[in-house]
């Protein structure tokens, strides 16, 4: 007979498993949170990259308006000075 640890060296697999509700619900537990993550896993790893290609595009576009912005306001302030 197998004994099992984790601080009860004496009990025997049959008397664990009595014990703790046997094994197979336990495996049964993992293999169902295993299931579950499977979809969301998937999902991410088909719309990651787009997305963050989504991010970098945007992140470009905003940095290219701030630019744009800051030579309006200096076409502006240039425009000003001149006018006094």
């Amino acid at each position: 007979m197998d004994h099992l640890g984790g601080g009860e060296p004496s009990l025997h697999r049959e008397e664990w498993n009595a014990k703790n509700g046997g094994e197979k619900e336990l495996y049964d537990a993992m293999g169902r949170a295993a299931t579950s993550l499977t979809k969301p896993a998937d999902t991410a790893r088909e719309e990651l990259p787009s997305t963050m290609a989504a991010i970098r595009l945007s992140g470009m576009e905003i940095s290219d308006l701030t630019l744009e912005l800051s030579d309006l306001s200096q076409e502006i302030t240039d425009g000003v000075n001149k006018s006094t």
